[in-house]
């Protein structure tokens, strides 16, 4: 039978005779997400109503039960779903991404810890939230995951640090180390000041630095030999991100000791700037992204780019710094090499107090479309681009409170053209100052913080607003891809071959090619884009800021 899973749901729909043998393809071929009380039972009826079982083809579950449940349902649905894990016997992947709130909603029956321990099939195990008994599965878990993705938000630390070392890592893990090939730690920064043991297997490590923490390359390829898929280290915190001296130190030694030891290559490198540029990899990178840079980053990540100049790069741009970030903001190293390229720009209206490293008045208050397009048309028209995403995003706060009596000041115009973006043209524009360009796909939208008065509460006077509370509104984003389609022509001027003509993607087959093409945003990108969170209806309704 067919791996297409839109063909595969058609048959199920359509044909009795296939019914039973798609339903269980259908259940083994995507995630199946249980988010509330009928998505429990659905899948509950689904696998135990069939006699000659359809269990052993669940194989991939995420677990988010964040709505209240009545308390007289949730022993039945506790029930329901510990007999969903202890008779999926094929499970692969188990996630969980809120899962105290999870355990918490199921009255914290300790029968689903239990269940969970006794998983021995699992690959892929993510815990991405607080969860007070996250260290009692790891340590005794009967599977060998090959994945992991965890909150060491519970974790215990010595003086109540915020990081953890090679010893309490080494101690967490030592039960499923050999087998562990990829390992993503969250809420918990790791200082790499000592090597401890050797993870032999592993491929990737999203091990992200924390304040005054110093990325250290023998320690980090010591403990992960075999590391040749994505490394994540985070932001460099701390006083360090004013002190460049030091920083280009610090990076003259990482690359000393990797003229004993390094790896042969990696395939993604994501952090920010300050971090990449410490730790000065001496091994070819595929694929680097760097997040939140700023106009001071600039010479750091010229750095990192001259001396490892990849395929594939992501770029997440503070637009509040000015529109010089675009000015020489790719050296000439990297258009050899350089084809996909996703840039991400990001537009806000911080205050004066807040707007952290600096932020310019001029392009907050008074930027146009017209000018971002051509200035950044002029940064890339001289690469050898085969893919482009761009994103371009706003996060407008026009909340008030008593120090700030007025919103802070922001390009009305500006936003109102990200807000009703023709993705066509743009994609025309691009494609013909860049003729190398074979697809292109754009995202744009945005929110605005406001205040919203608590319900019930009268309305605030002149001594004070507590009754008010910033909420999201307005929240939109359309995305699109297009491909080049037919020959090209000549360009104005410039002698440019031009598109004639430019395809639109399907929903399905842009997100295919998105994955296909690495053209990726990073989990920090995704996490403050909102993409992977619920959203209220009152914050994705139609809204419009006042004039």
């Amino acid at each position: 039978m067919t791996n297409d899973f839109r063909v595969i749901r058609s048959l199920s729909m359509v044909s009795h005779e296939f019914r039973a043998v798609a339903i269980k393809r259908l259940l083994s071929m995507r995630p199946i997400h249980l988010d509330d009380v009928s998505s429990v039972w659905q899948l509950h009826r689904c696998t135990s109503g069939d006699p000659g079982g359809r269990y052993p083809y669940v194989r991939q579950l995420c677990i988010d039960l964040t709505e209240e449940i009545d308390e007289d349902e949730q022993a039945i649905v506790a029930e329901k779903l510990l007999e969903i894990l202890q008779r999926s016997t094929n499970l692969q992947s188990l996630e969980l991404p809120n899962p105290q709130w999870t355990y918490e909603t199921l009255d914290e029956d300790r029968r689903i810890v239990k269940a969970i321990i006794q998983l021995n099939s699992l690959q892929n195990l993510a815990l991405e939230g607080w969860f007070p008994p996250m260290e009692r599965i790891i340590r005794t878990i009967r599977s060998q995951p090959k994945r992991l993705c965890v909150s060491l938000d519970g974790l215990a630390t010595p003086d109540g640090e915020h990081w953890i070392d090679s010893t309490q890592l080494d101690g967490l893990l030592a039960h499923i180390a050999p087998t562990l090939e990829d390992l993503d730690i969250r809420d918990r920064s790791f200082n790499p000041a000592q090597k401890g043991a050797v993870y032999p297997a592993m491929r990737s490590v999203m091990l992200r630095c924390g304040e005054d923490v110093v990325p250290r390359t023998d320690v980090l390829v010591h403990k992960f030999p075999a590391l040749d898929g994505t490394l994540d280290i985070g932001h460099l915190i701390g006083d360090l991100m004013f002190d460049e001296e030091e920083r280009l130190r610090l990076r003259a030694e990482n690359r000393q000791r990797q003229a004993d030891e390094r790896w042969v290559s990696l395939d993604r490198v994501v952090g920010d700037a300050f971090a990449l540029q410490v730790l000065g990899l001496a091994c070819p990178v595929r694929h680097i992204m760097v997040d939140d840079l700023y106009l001071d980053y600039k010479d750091a990540l010229a750095d990192v780019l001259r001396d490892t100049p990849p395929t594939h790069l992501k770029l997440s741009i503070r637009l509040q710094d000015g529109i010089d970030m675009f000015e020489d903001l790719l050296p000439l190293e990297v258009v050899p090499r350089l084809t996909h390229l996703v840039l991400r720009v990001m537009y806000e209206n911080p205050s004066t107090d807040d707007g952290f490293p600096g932020g310019d008045a001029d392009t907050i208050e008074n930027i146009s479309w017209d000018v971002f397009l051509s200035t950044l048309i002029s940064c890339i028209e001289h690469l050898r681009l085969t893919h482009l995403r761009l994103v371009v995003d706003f996060d407008v706060d026009l909340t008030t409170d008593t120090d700030r009596p007025e919103p802070p000041p922001y390009s009305k115009d500006f936003v109102r053209s990200i807000r009703e973006l023709d993705h066509g043209p743009t994609a025309e524009a691009l494609a013909e100052a860049v003729p190398t360009l074979q697809q292109v796909f754009i995202m744009s939208g945005g929110a605005f913080d406001v205040n919203v008065l608590l319900p019930g509460s009268p309305p605030p006077d002149s001594y004070g607003d507590f009754n008010e509370v910033p909420r999201t509104r307005g929240r939109r984003f359309v995305s699109s891809g297009w491909r080049r389609v037919g020959g090209g022509g000549k360009g104005k001027g410039k002698g440019k071959s031009v598109p004639q003509s430019l395809a639109r993607f399907g929903e399905e087959d842009m997100e295919d090619t998105l994955r296909a093409e690495a053209l990726i945003l990073s989990t920090i990108d995704e996490y403050s884009l909102g993409l992977n969170r619920k959203w209220a209806p009152e914050e994705v309704a139609d809204w419009d800021p006042p004039e």
